[in-house]
């Protein structure tokens, strides 16, 4: 198997206004049939959209889930196209139906999340996907969700049916309990603390 390129690299910046934009991560070209160079972990979650699998229904039960977790821990991304077993399949999409997963996930985020989000503290990315001679293969893509670090760490975020959801590694959960207690103490905590360092 071709080892996809370990080229990386990561910027934020601020717009003309003032307003931090999204981080970026310039990620490695994606190459069919490919080991993708990055383990599933607290950032990353990979989703393997299988051929007879309908790419939006896959997308729209999973993306509320990820978002909150996300939002709630730091930010991350989903890459929908790559196996459990980090090999890039990638995910066959129209024209017709990328813009379809765009205005999906941009509703569902805006109808979804409570407290709401602005949209630009998420992206959807489409990155195209090539065979082993670097040829593009038409309308296979790996579809990246990625969702930036809130500004203010203490807010907890939730789902339309108000579960807590929290980044665990490769993977996310919902709070229940005592834990949701647990989590938004410590979320307090660790504001005291990066405060006090300032």
């Amino acid at each position: 198997m071709t080892k996809v390129s370990e080229a990386w690299s990561f910027n934020t910046f601020m717009d003309e206004r003032g307003f931090q934009k999204l981080s970026t991560l310039q990620l490695p070209t994606f190459v069919k049939g490919s080991l993708f160079n990055q383990e599933e972990d607290y950032e990353y979650e990979f989703k393997e959209i299988r051929e007879n699998d309908i790419a939006r229904d896959i997308i729209k039960d999973k993306v509320i889930e990820y978002t909150v977790a996300f939002l709630n821990d730091d930010g991350g991304r989903v890459l929908f196209g790559i196996s459990d077993d980090l090999i890039v399949k990638g995910v066959l999409l129209s024209r017709d139906e990328k813009d379809d997963i765009r205005q999906l996930v941009n509703n569902k985020i805006s109808d979804s999340v409570q407290p709401s989000v602005s949209p630009n503290s998420y992206a959807i990315e489409f990155h195209q996907v090539y065979d082993e001679n670097s040829e593009m293969l038409s309308d296979l893509y790996i579809v990246e969700i990625l969702i930036r670090s809130p500004i203010d760490s203490t807010i907890v975020y939730f789902d339309n049916k108000d579960r807590i959801w929290s980044k665990v590694n490769g993977g996310k959960r919902p709070l229940k309990g005592p834990a949701i207690q647990d989590f938004i103490l410590r979320k307090a905590l660790n504001k005291a603390l990066n405060k006090n360092r300032e």
